[in-house]
């Protein structure tokens, strides 16, 4: 699922396409370059699928990766690969086959995340995954810090996929029907100040006023937040090192701890991604006008459609037959 990911969802396509023979995306109403992007890439040749859905809430997000695997299960896969936008496979595909077979069509298997840390601002022809960034030596045990792959024999219809697509749930405990896998998934959430500082502070907001969040959940966009706000909103390269290193881990490492290896693959020079920076006015206005929208439909008994609501509708509707032109 991916909201506003110009900056990242060509490498996205790119590099996990170099092991995964087709991407479907649920795109969550993007208002940036990444429709236009994905296709551009798609007039290229690369096999992807685009799905459209505005996201109300977090649940939500669960119930559509769950329905996305079922509903595509005819298409003949064999395993469902379930990433973000800031996700990739860096292992080659002989690799990722080989130890997929360990499931054995018997177990959901669970992919651990390996951060990457900027080692450079990356900016212009230079922003590069595989040159700015290094890999995080250690990465905290958490039931967060894994992403499910699920094979298409154990698709039934009390699957149900859980929320930030981590694992699986089933009546048995997870130890019985889960793998952990030695092959990592590259994790790269810092990518430059704006999106940090939007996504964290957006995020921090959005949790403030989520009624059923669970006691910790997603904490640490609390914690970025308040580091972001507390640097007067200034980032430079240490202060988003910083940020990366602390991102989904209770402990820092160093930067000077970072390893050499793995890498990202290199896949050279990106075409369609904007060398312009995230327009952090922008994303503030579309987070206000969601918002209110909410606050309209939580204060009213009978909510009728706003102008914000009828304009992101009609942006889908409209985005929905661009890429059936294309």
């Amino acid at each position: 699922m991916v909201k506003n990911e110009s900056d990242i969802i060509e490498s996205f396509v790119r590099i996990n396409s170099l092991v995964l023979d087709e991407i479907h995306i649920i795109d969550d109403g993007s208002s940036d370059e990444t429709l236009n992007i994905l296709k551009n890439l798609k007039n290229e040749g690369y096999k992807i699928s685009v799905h459209f859905h505005n996201l109300k809430e977090v649940q939500q997000q669960s119930k559509l990766m769950t329905n996305i695997v079922k509903d595509t299960r005819h298409l003949g896969w064999d395993y469902a690969i379930l990433l973000d936008a800031d996700e990739f496979l860096i292992d080659d595909r002989a690799k990722i086959e080989a130890e997929l077979s360990n499931l054995q069509d018997k177990f959901f298997g669970l992919m651990e995340w390996q951060t990457f840390i900027p080692v450079e601002t990356p900016n212009g022809e230079s922003r590069t995954l595989h040159n700015s960034y290094k890999a995080r030596p250690h990465e905290s045990k958490n039931n967060y810090n894994y992403k499910v792959t699920i094979p298409s024999k154990l698709v039934s219809d009390e699957l149900h996929v859980a929320v930030g697509n981590h694992g699986v749930i089933t009546k048995k405990p997870a130890r019985e029907t889960h793998l952990v896998l030695k092959t990592r998934v590259a994790h790269v959430p810092v990518r430059s100040a704006n999106q940090i500082i939007c996504k964290s502070i957006l995020n921090s907001h959005t949790l403030s006023i989520k009624t059923n969040r669970l006691p910790g959940e997603s904490a640490h966009w609390y914690t970025m937040a308040n580091a972001i706000r507390d640097n007067n909103y200034i980032l430079g390269i240490r202060e988003l090192q910083h940020l990366a290193l602390g991102c989904n881990q209770a402990e820092y490492n160093e930067v000077h701890e970072l390893l050499d290896n793995p890498k990202i693959p290199d896949i050279g020079k990106l075409k369609y991604t904007p060398d312009i920076d995230l327009d952090v006015l922008k994303a503030f206005d579309n987070y206000c006008g969601e918002l209110c929208d909410r606050i309209r439909v939580l204060a009213t008994d009978q909510p009728k459609p706003s102008v914000v609501e009828t304009q992101c509708k009609g942006s889908i509707i409209k985005n929905f037959a661009n890429w059936i032109k294309g």
